[in-house]
């Protein structure tokens, strides 16, 4: 059985991660980790998980965001990705709790996104081979954001091919209620072509 560390970056004094971290022991194989990796206001998220990875100690990582939320099946249909297609880059469905019209769109157009521009983004659970990651150079510490698309850009660009997982992995619609879902959708979008133009152009 491959050997799986989850990685879960944490800011400081957040505490959405205390579902998450309660619940994943009971359903991850005995053999997988789990690494909380802490960061302050003074740490980017690109350095926060480069840490978690430098005390991995299983085969593959798994980046999960605190507010993620999953169950058994997702577990089985990633150990069953990992066996078949080791060197690959995996990620999953995208989907919002709570439920409502709104984030139905938003996941869509993410999963959309994900598939048609092979442009999964972190809350969607990447997961890929540890010796890979490092060789690739792992995340870009100096990227102000979206480390987490400069990387799948990076690995796709060095021969890794994407591989969707059948299954959702909830994330929270927190930022949305918190800031106006209309700001956010249309930032996510901004920023996410921006950083498209600059990388690819």
């Amino acid at each position: 059985m491959k050997t799986v560390s989850v990685i879960i970056p944490i800011q400081e004094g957040d505490t959405e991660c205390e579902t998450l971290l309660k619940e994943l022991p009971k359903i991850l194989p005995k053999e997988w980790e789990i690494i909380v990796s802490k960061s302050t206001d003074k740490v980017n998220r690109a350095k926060t998980l480069n840490d978690g990875v430098q005390k991995a100690e299983g085969e593959f990582l798994w980046f999960l965001h605190g507010d993620s939320r999953l169950g058994t099946n997702e577990i089985q249909k990633l150990k069953d990705a990992v066996l078949s297609h080791p060197n690959r880059l995996f990620y999953f469905k995208l989907e919002f709790y709570p439920k409502s019209l709104r984030m139905k769109i938003n996941s869509t157009g993410a999963n959309l996104r994900s598939w048609f521009f092979s442009s999964p983004f972190g809350d969607q659970g990447l997961c890929i081979r540890k010796e890979t990651f490092l060789k690739l150079g792992g995340f870009d510490e100096t990227a102000l954001y979206g480390e987490d698309l400069l990387f799948v850009w990076t690995s796709q660009k060095n021969g890794v091919r994407l591989y969707r997982i059948d299954a959702c992995l909830k994330t929270s619609d927190r930022k949305y209620r918190k800031n106006g879902w209309f700001k956010i959708t249309l930032l996510h979008q901004y920023l996410y072509w921006k950083l498209a133009i600059r990388h690819f152009f």
